[in-house]
């Protein structure tokens, strides 16, 4: 088998800080940073000694059975030549390819000859699953130093549906590496071209951007502020990507959900607001009635296309020096049945649920803009940023607020901010019934809080017993007093082309 042509993109994971349960509507917004865990998605196009019949591999090499291969029928109707059918891949690959003919059939033709099949190779970072398994398959103890000595990559022990996730985002991060490593391989965007380790560019020099082919498939989420060809097509690229990937994700779960996971997975750290759900709502019903192949890829192309998209992206990052920790607590929560408790309260007592969740709302805005603040103040003055974060590091944030400095006060405002949320989340676990904040994560979270440097700790998402976060000066020599997980935050963007010899541990797939 000889590879012709090779595309490789990764998406990260995501960590919902604030606004659970408001991201659900569209009046609210929420603060997710994306992690340094990523979903890498590899499609080749190959020669293969078949020439009768086209197939489409996939490849998950993390799990058992994790292999699927398609014969490519009339429509791009893909038949499994497997027993097993995992509906998130094949959503993923059928409807990219339909939208990648209608889009751009002169790639398409070039790319499937008789002879042309595809290699799809799809491996997620450790940190989306728990690696409790693998250490007792090794006798290690739950540490970071033990999970920093597994391979990267590693094999799950188990199949993909017994599998136990951590909470990052995994099938939203998958859908959207596969459904962009796709659409770019078949020219419809261009994301940027991937640089080389070796190869370094200076911050006043731009890196060559992609030109897609078919100009006719993207339009900008919003005007751009910038008239750069390059951004522009950046700016089109993401947005192809995440209409898609949200349509697709959505159609998988057999809801529309909220999208921030899709959003940070292509756009990385940021505040999101939700798009209008109906966009989707008469391309859901189509797919539902007459299957996914019954769909035309022009009609696909078409909402993906339309300007009724409203999401709101507003980029946000961490301060320099501030570092995000996660940890798996691994003690089972429900998110459906999370959110279906809270949206029973909510239809009960509206009222009660408007006056609490828009207090929520002002303590979440208050922390993204914060946080912003400090970002800033960190270049524009660099000593006194640099001071303040030697001193919190060795204190607690009780004596922030008491500060002469500026830059200290705005750490004690994200703090006090996010002491409220946790308020507010706990007054909505007792009058909804439902545990949000758990007492045990409570007492837990608590206790992480009176340590040093601690600039604010919580349950991320939906809350539950599954995980907590925390945001921390002096991460060095810090273990959780929980599994931890080694993911961190992601400065850097959310959907990117990879090197697949540059990803650590990638190549010994091909």
């Amino acid at each position: 088998m000889t590879q012709q042509k090779r595309t490789c993109v990764s998406a990260p994971g995501k960590v919902l800080i604030s606004g659970g349960y408001l991201v659900l509507f569209n009046e609210f917004s929420g603060l997710v940073a994306a992690t340094s865990s990523r979903f890498v998605s590899t499609v080749s196009t190959v020669d293969s000694e078949d020439e009768k019949q086209k197939k489409i591999v996939v490849r998950s090499p993390q799990f058992e059975g994790g292999k699927w291969v398609y014969r490519v029928g009339k429509d791009l109707k893909l038949e499994n030549e497997g027993s097993d059918r995992n509906k998130y891949v094949e959503y993923a690959v059928a409807l990219s390819l339909k939208l990648a003919k209608a889009a751009n059939p002169s790639a398409f033709d070039a790319n499937f000859t008789p002879k042309s099949n595809l290699d799809i190779c799809i491996v997620g970072h450790n940190d989306f699953y728990s690696q409790r398994p693998q250490l007792e398959s090794l006798n290690l103890p739950l540490t970071s130093s033990s999970l920093a000595s597994l391979d990267p990559f590693c094999h799950t022990l188990t199949t993909i549906a017994n599998v136990h996730k951590t909470g990052l985002g995994s099938s939203a991060a998958m859908i959207t590496s596969l459904v962009a490593a796709l659409v770019q391989h078949f020219d419809v965007i261009a994301l940027p071209d991937p640089t080389p380790a070796s190869q370094t560019t200076p911050p006043s020099k731009k890196r060559k951007r992609g030109r897609s082919k078919h100009a006719s498939a993207k339009k900008s989420v919003e005007t751009p502020s910038t008239t750069n060809t390059e951004e522009i097509d950046h700016t089109n690229a993401l947005r192809i990507a995440h209409n898609t990937s949200q349509f697709i994700h959505c159609l998988a779960q057999g809801k529309i959900g909220s999208g921030f996971d899709v959003s940070s997975a292509v756009y990385g750290s940021h505040t999101y607001t939700r798009f209008t759900p109906s966009v989707l709502d008469a391309l859901m019903s189509e797919c539902e009635a007459s299957t996914i192949y019954g769909v035309p890829g022009s009609r696909i192309l078409e909402v993906i296309q339309s300007d009724k998209w409203d999401s709101k992206v507003e980029r946000v990052q961490l301060p320099p020096g501030v570092e995000l920790m996660l940890a798996d607590v691994d003690a089972g929560s429900s998110t459906p049945s999370l959110v279906k408790g809270i949206l029973e309260w909510r239809t009960k007592n509206p009222k009660e649920c408007k006056t609490l969740w828009k207090s929520l709302h002002t303590q979440n805005l208050l922390i993204a803009e914060t946080l912003r603040t400090l970002h800033t103040t960190s270049h524009t003055s660099p000593k006194e940023y640099a001071k303040t974060l030697a001193q919190i590091k060795t204190t607690h944030a009780e004596t922030w607020s008491t500060s002469t400095s500026a830059v200290t006060k705005h750490f004690a405002a994200v703090h006090a901010a996010f002491l409220n949320v946790r308020t507010h989340l706990q007054e909505m676990s007792r009058l909804a019934g439902v545990p949000v904040e758990p007492e045990s994560q409570t007492r837990l979270l608590d206790e992480i809080a009176k340590e040093k440097g601690v600039v604010m700790c919580g349950v991320p998402g939906a809350g539950g017993f599954d995980a907590i976060f925390v945001l921390v000066v002096g991460k060095e020599n810090r273990e959780s007093k929980v599994g931890p997980l080694l993911a961190t935050a992601d400065s850097g963007a959310g959907l990117r082309r990879e090197i697949v010899e540059e990803v650590e541990g990638l190549a010994r797939f091909f």
